[in-house]
């Protein structure tokens, strides 16, 4: 097995090489800044990497939901050459729209935090009775969270409602988490957690938080909560057994310090198993009734390795 790993910075790559040496797998590791996409015609050359990256047997991917739009395309072209990835195609778009991400929860029947979402500063005030203060109000231009305030009155709000700038596309209210969070890394089936305490308005920093056993309630409403976002490896933070959050960049130092686990021998171990699956699914579609054969002599042939 050979497994490509790819973050912005090769800090975050060092502590796994060992772990996935222990599982029998080769590492090879590629900074994200330093990829180029080329495309030509019906395909898409990911440089430096080029034809080697037919030689992988899936990708380790850390990187900021903020470049969707550079990693989205190298999704697509993993998925074509067959090659398993942490995270699937639409995954980084969705973590990178907090307005999507929310709907997209919702439709899956996760359970999260209450919110309002509207395109109009004129209908904030009257949204805003919706929620009980304290409330949080996000402004958003483009995909990117302009600004994220807590109110925690009418008359703070007013205020808030004539600072608006007029460039400002969309706005989203929800309601302001008054209790500990749970943040978790979710590694395929498992989740790792860490409590963090909540102490005058503010939700103390990671690594200040302890180690936590989820309960099963809570574990099967991060497993889901991953899954609708399409992200296999993931750290989902809840609350009251609501989504507070998910975001694509864990901090595995972190997550190592506090646990009793080794998170990287779990994701060595959970890549070990996910190829044999990833392969032994392609190989039954790909030999059906000769398929592979037929399809190699295709133009269709780049979507099989």
């Amino acid at each position: 097995m050979k497994v490509l790993i790819i973050s912005e910075k090769k800090s975050f790559a060092l502590p796994f090489f060992e772990a996935f040496k222990e599982k029998n797998i080769r590492v090879k590791y590629l900074r994200l800044e330093k990829i180029n996409l080329v495309n030509k015609k019906h395909s898409t050359t990911i440089k430096p990497v080029g034809k080697e990256l037919n030689s992988f047997d899936g990708v380790f991917l850390q990187a900021r939901s903020s470049l969707a739009p550079f990693i989205e395309p190298m999704l697509d072209e993993f998925e074509a050459k067959n090659i398993y990835c942490n995270a699937k195609q639409g995954s980084f778009y969705a973590c990178n729209n907090e307005s999507f991400k929310l709907v997209s929860l919702s439709l899956c029947g996760v359970s999260t935090i209450r919110a309002t979402i509207t395109g109009s500063d004129k209908s904030i005030e009257a949204l805003s009775t919706k929620i009980t203060y304290p409330i949080v109000i996000k402004s958003i231009k483009g995909n990117a969270i302009q600004q994220s305030i807590l109110l925690k009155k009418k008359s703070e709000l007013d205020l808030f409602v004539k600072s608006i700038r007029s460039d400002i596309d969309s706005f989203i209210i929800t309601e302001h988490i008054e209790s500990d969070l749970i943040s978790c890394i979710v590694i395929g089936d498992e989740v790792i957690a860490i409590k963090r305490k909540y102490a005058e308005d503010n939700i103390c920093q990671l690594e200040k938080g302890a180690n936590y056993k989820v309960t099963d309630s809570e574990k099967t409403l991060v497993l889901k909560a991953a899954k609708c976002l399409s992200l296999d490896i993931a750290q989902v933070d809840i609350s009251e057994e609501k989504v507070v959050d998910i975001k694509s960049v864990i901090d595995y130092a972190v997550f190592d310090k506090i646990s009793s686990d080794s998170v990287e021998l779990k994701v060595a171990q959970f890549y070990s198993s996910k190829i044999i699956e990833h392969g032994e699914k392609s190989s039954i579609f790909s030999e059906f009734f000769g398929i592979k054969d037929i399809i190699s002599k295709t133009i269709f042939s780049r979507f099989f390795k």
